[in-house]
């Protein structure tokens, strides 16, 4: 960058000597260094020949650390969005990435090998200040866990034998006992759902009957039913965050078998379809996600 002269506060001639360097071996690296108020230019082109040794020192200790935290998740990013990477879904691949960067954006300019377990456990404290759960917490430091492992993998990380995320304790949330309906409660919730002629009584019955999972009954079509061989397809969900249709959580299809309970409710749903393509009603609150509410506020 050499030197420049300026004219001070004052009105007097002072110079300004700077100094750069870029790495050969990552473009994207590189280190500036300036200094302004000398006072003659030969003091200026010593002080601009010492910066760019510092520059130049910099850049090797910096190629020696390897890539930046932002540069490491950057790569990330693009080796979770090729499908065939990973056995990950598409929403899974999608919160991994906005965990990061939600939860990891002060670290981006920083080399990812100078990243300590201090800095993680902050990021934890926070959390917990925050009032966040220990299960999203704990959630949080396997994702950043995982892109540190990807970044040595790849030696994008270098200098360092293990996450720094290795051997941080969490507090363990305690265990919260699920709400699970007796059989005298679901005979109750149908056959009051059915008695009041409740918008919801065909969706919950027909979770009941075939074991389906929210976004799985939201997706199911009329083409999905094999009538002849009384067996009900499932082979995709719909992700009420995205309003998408993607494949089951499992990534596998499976066939449920059709009682003879369940083939009434279908006949049921099948006259009242018309030209819906969809085997149940799709209504507003159930496509925003506000599922669960519905069916706690008629259970109470």
């Amino acid at each position: 960058m050499g030197v420049k002269s300026y004219v001070g506060k004052n009105g007097e001639r002072l110079w300004t000597a700077g100094a750069y360097a870029r790495s050969q071996a990552k473009p994207g690296l590189k280190v500036e260094k300036e200094k302004r108020g000398l006072a003659t230019e030969r003091e200026a082109l010593g002080v601009s020949k010492q910066l760019q040794r510092e520059c130049e020192r910099e850049v090797i200790q910096r190629e020696a650390q390897g890539s930046s935290w932002g540069a490491v998740i950057e790569a990330y990013e693009k080796y979770l969005l090729n499908p065939s990477n990973t056995a990950l879904q598409e929403t899974s691949r999608e919160e991994y990435v906005a965990t990061i960067k939600k939860y990891t954006k002060d670290w981006f300019r920083r080399p990812a090998a100078e990243i300590s377990k201090a800095d993680l456990s902050e990021v934890f404290s926070h959390m917990t200040s925050l009032g966040l759960s220990c299960s999203h917490i704990r959630r949080t430091k396997m994702i950043i866990n995982r892109a540190f492992v990807f970044g040595m993998e790849n030696r994008l990380i270098r200098g360092i034998d293990d996450s720094p995320a290795y051997g941080i304790q969490l507090k363990r949330g305690e265990e919260v006992v699920p709400e699970i309906l007796t059989l005298g409660e679901i005979r109750k919730l149908l056959s009051s759902a059915r008695e009041l002629e409740h918008p919801w009584f065909h969706h919950w019955a027909l979770a009941l009957l075939t074991g389906m999972r929210n976004g799985e009954l939201y997706a199911l079509l009329w083409t999905d039913i094999d009538w002849e061989n009384s067996t009900l397809i499932v082979g995709k969900s719909f992700c009420s965050r995205t309003k998408t249709i993607k494949c089951t959580k499992s990534g596998l299809y499976r066939t449920v078998p059709i009682s003879s309970e369940l083939e009434s409710l279908l006949l049921e749903l099948k006259a009242q379809a018309g030209t819906r393509t969809s085997v149940l009603p799709r209504n507003r609150l159930w496509t925003m996600g506000q599922q669960a509410g519905e069916l706690r506020q008629f259970c109470e």
